[in-house]
This record gives C-alpha cells, sequence and structure tokens, in this order.
C-alpha cells in the first residue's frame, strides 16, 4: 500500500531538494517549453539574478515569504521583480511536480514607472540649448529609453 501512494507521489520519501537543485529542472521545462522567446530569456535572466542569493541554498519547502521580502538585487524593482517572479514559477512548478506541498506568496517590489515624457519639439529645443556632453546623454536617454541614473555612470569618467 505505501509503494503504491509513493509512486502516485502521495508519500514523500526523500529530502525536499534547495532551490540550485531544482534549477536545473526547471530550466529544462523552460527550455522545452512552448513558452515565448523572450518568456524563456526572462526566467533565464531572473534565475542568473536568484542564483547569486542566499535563497538558492534554501529548501524549497524553508522558502518563506519573509526570505524572499529580503532579496535585494542590482537595478530598479522591476529588474528586481524579474527574479521574484522566476522565483514564484519555480516554486510553483516544484508544487506541480509534487517536489513541495505548496509555495508561498511572493510579494513583488514597488517599480516606478516613468515621470515625463519629452514630446519630438521639445527634444529638439532641448538638444539646440544643451551643450556636450549633456546632448549626447539627452540623445541616449531619448533613443533608448534608459533612465538618468542609467545613464549618468556611463559617463561620469568623460564629464569630470
Amino acid at each position: 500500500m505505501l509503494q503504491a501512494r509513493e509512486k502516485q507521489g502521495l508519500v514523500r520519501t526523500s529530502r525536499v531538494p534547495s532551490l540550485s537543485e531544482i534549477a536545473p529542472r526547471f530550466l529544462n521545462w523552460v527550455e522545452a517549453s512552448t513558452l515565448e522567446l523572450a518568456t524563456k530569456r526572462y526566467y533565464q535572466y531572473g534565475w542568473r539574478m536568484l542564483k547569486v542569493t542566499e535563497v538558492v541554498r534554501m529548501r524549497l519547502d524553508h522558502i518563506t515569504t519573509d526570505a524572499a521580502e529580503v532579496l535585494r538585487f542590482p537595478g530598479s524593482g522591476a529588474n528586481g521583480n524579474v527574479a521574484l517572479r522566476t522565483l514564484r514559477r519555480m516554486l510553483r512548478k516544484a508544487t506541480e511536480w509534487n517536489v513541495i506541498q505548496s509555495c508561498p506568496r511572493i510579494k513583488l517590489l514597488k517599480e516606478r514607472g516613468r515621470d515625463l515624457l519629452i514630446d519630438p519639439a521639445t527634444e529638439a529645443k532641448l538638444l539646440a540649448a544643451s551643450p556636450q556632453p549633456l546632448h549626447d546623454v539627452i540623445l541616449i536617454m531619448q533613443d533608448t529609453g534608459m533612465r538618468p541614473q542609467d545613464v549618468f555612470p556611463m559617463g561620469t569618467s568623460q564629464l569630470v
């Protein structure tokens, strides 16, 4: 009777794996799935951010909402949310695969949206009145959609 329940995945006979131990299975699933290519890259990038955190060594059944809330990632809240959404998906897949019985609620970080958009006429006036290197900074921000805090470090040594 016990063996039949083990085969059905109703009884756990081994220890619960860590996040790093389940990662290869998750990444193989991502690669083999019918997800869009952009979504596959999203989860791969999320994993690259997660694998340098403390949570990677935790057993899946020990990852809690509190453990996820203290994770910190470089860049903006949107960047950190890539990792948190990946963690959320990994835990849900582990639940589907009967590796864990349930998964915690993973809360996302607050994201800041764009504060101001510059129309083409305003951009032309701004560029005409801007000396170098400000002129190039404005062009980079307008052409790429980057925020000032992302552009300024690129040229800090040249701005001084």
